[in-house]
């Protein structure tokens, strides 16, 4: 259960977090006047447009405009809720979270917690000094490649091969108590007499910390052929394997503009990764992909790029893991790997940028799932060729949309010219005199056929209500969203317009405006917006006007191929991109009132308004 805090903490916290000191240990900042400026951490500049206000203790960019203060700095940087955020900068200050915590909490829990913290830290540095003193702990790890660095990085250790190792260093000499230790995992009670003992032994140590870099848990490894070959914690207070990720406390920094994030199986494919430049790589703690880190990466991700082991227990997990993932707004991309078993195989036999342009072609879903089949079936046997076809009918029967299934047929028909031939005539009498029509879906915000521009209309009406809010959505707004001319006029008068004043008035709009547009004009004007969006959050109607847009434009883009002339091969790649784009949008239409700036910004333009 998330602790709940008083207010006052937020005010101490507040009070003794000078935005410029916190800000700097992320960005060189320069004093200039009375604010600092540097180079925005958010997105990507040449030119320093990021403002740090001492006075007020908030920060600005005006390239990507990221605002807010030091709370919210921290939010972002380290991508934590808030009262993670909360908790990060009062320990960085001394402050006493005890202190703050409202009535109903329990005091004793935030107590005892920082002792178990304090509990596997000591822990981690314990068995980080034994590998230093462990000849074939260390031979192990150089003959995995595994250089020093690395072992300090990840904070590798070893666990003797004593009974009660841990148990003399943190009971006897650093004072924890048994108790603590038990609940940590660390030790276990003997069945048959009285005492403890240790869990990990005669292992290499894997520290598994959360997100907020913290020791919460450990794997180990043995260094022979011995079973079982990894063991990690027991579920404890502070260890939950569906809501942790090795690694993940890494990678939150080195997803890049793109947001990728690569999940692998294991703990030595991570560091593999890692230790060659991939940062940003996790993987589960032994166990298959929950929903629960499904959640987790589609917070730090938007592209999820799956890479499991190539043996078919790893082509199960990447199906199931795929299913679950497309349920999030991520965009989902698989690896297949030949020739190795993992992917730590793979780079010592193929090398990194071998890897990396596995990454750069990762195989969209439906594209890894034919993959999948061809590599089952010997398709030169011919009972093997019917079972491979009769497979591939049962993976198109799930593809949902005609256009979708058309492309792919046509993709099937070039790389197997009979099996496409056999598939195409399954298909023939089921497909017959059908055209392409999108679903439709639960549209928050359907354009209504017999008004088809209202849509539009709200989003203008919307824009004129003042500078501020055209400004903050100006970026993510394009003069190709509209469909009719006059608004397309409308929209760069408003831009205009709001250049030199706060406000934009009718009549200083009609001045630039031919006679069709000011007539547009004085629709929308008459429109009663306010009774229109309710109660709605204005920016939520914005969002969700500019994503029906977008989407019947794209429908309309899809209607206009004839899908019994499909040869070109541009045109099935425009397809192909076209409804991509599609379903992302269906997938924004459903998330509404979660969406920022960044994700409706136009194809091909980066954060910060720079194009490519």
């Amino acid at each position: 259960m998330q602790r709940s805090y008083t207010d006052a903490l937020i005010e101490e916290v507040a009070n003794r977090s000078d935005i410029v000191a916190v800000i700097s240990q992320y960005v060189k900042l320069k004093k200039t006047g009375k604010n600092h400026k540097g180079l925005c951490p958010f997105h990507n500049e040449k030119t320093p447009s990021f403002i740090v206000s001492e006075d007020r203790q908030r920060y600005h960019c005006f390239g990507c405009g990221a605002s807010g203060d030091v709370i919210e700095f921290i939010m972002n940087m380290e991508k934590l809720d808030f009262v993670d955020a909360l908790e990060y900068l009062a320990e960085q200050n001394g402050i006493r979270l005890e202190d703050y915590l409202k009535k109903y909490d329990n005091t004793k829990i935030v107590r005892d917690k920082s002792v178990l913290y304090d509990l596997m830290r000591e822990a981690a540095i314990y068995y980080y000094n034994n590998l230093k003193k462990n000849a074939s702990a260390l031979d192990y790890l150089k003959h995995r490649e595994i250089n020093v660095n690395t072992v300090k990085t990840f904070g590798l250790g070893f666990a003797s091969e004593n009974w009660d190792g841990a148990i003399r260093h943190l009971n006897k000499i650093k004072g924890f108590s048994l108790e603590d230790m038990e609940r940590c995992g660390l030790i276990i009670k003997r069945d048959k007499s009285s005492g403890y003992y240790d869990r990990f032994r005669n292992r290499i140590m894997f520290p598994i910390f959360d997100i907020r870099g913290r020791v919460v848990g450990f794997g180990g490894r043995v260094l022979d052929d011995g079973l079982p070959k990894y063991l990690n914690s027991p579920e404890t207070e502070l260890f939950n394997k569906r809501n942790l990720l090795f690694g993940l406390n890494f990678a939150k920094k080195y997803t890049g503009e793109e947001k990728k994030i690569v999940i692998v199986e294991g703990y030595m494919d991570v560091i593999a990764l890692y230790s060659r430049g991939i940062r940003n790589t996790v993987a589960s703690l032994g166990t298959a992909l929950t929903e629960d880190h499904a959640n987790l990466l589609k917070r730090y991700g938007k592209e999820i790029i799956l890479a499991y082991d190539s043996d078919s227990a790893g082509e199960k997990a990447t199906i199931k893991a795929m299913g679950i993932l497309e349920k999030t707004n991520c965009k989902i991309k698989v690896i297949h790997l030949e020739g190795a078993k993992d992917p730590d195989e793979y780079v010592k036999i193929n090398g990194i940028d071998a890897f990396k342009n596995k990454m750069h072609n990762a195989l969209p879903v439906l594209d890894y799932r034919i993959t999948v089949l061809r590599d089952r079936f010997e398709r030169s046997n011919p009972q093997e060729r019917i079972e491979y076809l009769e497979e591939l009918k049962k993976l198109f029967d799930t593809i949902s949309e005609p256009l979708q299934r058309e492309v792919y047929l046509k993709k099937i028909n070039n790389e197997e010219p009979e099996i496409g031939n056999l598939l195409e005539k399954a298909y023939k009498n089921s497909q017959a005199g059908k055209k392409y029509k999108p679903s439709a879906g639960n549209r928050v915000y359907k354009v209504d056929k017999r008004k088809k521009h209202e849509t539009a209309r709200i989003l203008i009406g919307l824009l004129m209500r003042g500078k501020e809010i055209f400004k903050s959505m100006e970026k993510i707004i394009e003069e190709s969203d509209f469909e009719l001319e006059e608004h397309k006029k409308i929209f760069n008068s408003l831009r205009l317009e709001y250049g030199n004043k706060d406000i934009a008035f009718q009549s200083s709009l009609a001045e630039s405006l031919d006679i069709e547009s000011i007539e547009e004009l004085t629709e929308i004007s008459s429109m009663d917006i306010s009774a229109i969006i309710s109660d709605k959050n204005p920016r939520e109607v914005i969002f969700g006007c500019l994503v029906a847009m977008r989407m019947n434009r794209i429908e309309n883009e899809l209607k206009g191929f004839d899908k019994n002339k499909l040869e070109k091969e541009g045109d099935l790649i425009k397809i192909k991109e076209l409804y991509n784009e599609l379903n992302r949008y269906r997938n924004l239409r459903n998330r509404l009132d979660e969406l920022n700036e960044f994700d409706l910004l136009p194809p091909g333009q980066k954060k910060g308004g720079e194009s490519n």
